[in-house]
């Protein structure tokens, strides 16, 4: 979401959005919207890819103890994700970060109503990382990545905080399987719904042009 719809996409149709108007979507509607009481702690899938423990034995052939290792959820939103970390990794510490102070509130009620302490989040861009004066064992970035205006960017951020053996976990979509998001986005710039802040009633207008088309 951009002022005009010449700077809405690159020369292959890539998105860039700035990062301030992304902060302002989130906040407008923190994702992922899951509900406080639904736990990943049956998941066993999702436990299995959210723990430190699988990359490193397929890495090095070594089970690996999570206590005492520390975490980051890169682009928490909500903090499911982060839940997922903190029950797939025992006793390992939880950071989470996110452009939108709305979505690590939420991420950190939602660690705090499981009853897990040692955790932190904050509002920040993940090319800030190294502000935060930590290293990490292991990096988790679902589905964010690809979102940045210059994702080497956010990746030499991620590397920059990562411990030496440490792990990064992320991943990339083409811009062929984003197609549908690009030309939902030229459309809605056509309405005159990319426009400046988002405001309550561009977000309105979008979901009901949304649900016409079913």
């Amino acid at each position: 979401m951009m002022q005009n719809q010449e700077n809405n996409f690159g020369s292959r149709g890539e998105s860039t959005v700035d990062l301030e108007t992304m902060r302002q979507q989130f906040d407008n509607a923190p994702y992922p919207a899951i509900p406080l009481e639904t736990s990943p702690r049956d998941d066993l899938d999702a436990l299995y890819i959210h723990t430190l423990v699988t990359p490193f034995y397929l890495r090095n052939q070594q089970i690996l103890e999570t206590r005492g290792k520390v975490l980051l959820d890169a682009g928490c939103g909500t903090g499911y994700t982060s839940l997922l970390l903190a029950e797939a990794n025992p006793g390992a510490r939880i950071v989470g970060i996110d452009l939108s102070e709305k979505s690590v509130e939420l991420a950190a009620n939602r660690l705090h109503h499981y009853g897990f302490e040692d955790v932190e989040f904050h509002a920040m861009s993940i090319e800030d990382l190294p502000q935060l004066g930590l290293e990490f064992d292991f990096i988790n970035c679902d589905e964010t990545l690809y979102l940045l205006p210059d994702p080497l960017a956010g990746l030499q951020a991620m590397k920059a905080v990562l411990k030496p053996e440490g792990i990064i976990r992320t991943n990339l979509h083409s811009s062929l399987q984003r197609d549908f998001c690009y030309r939902a986005q030229r459309v809605f710039t056509l309405m005159g719904l990319m426009e400046g802040a988002i405001e309550d009633l561009q977000v309105e207008l979008t979901r009901q042009f949304m649900m016409a088309l079913k």
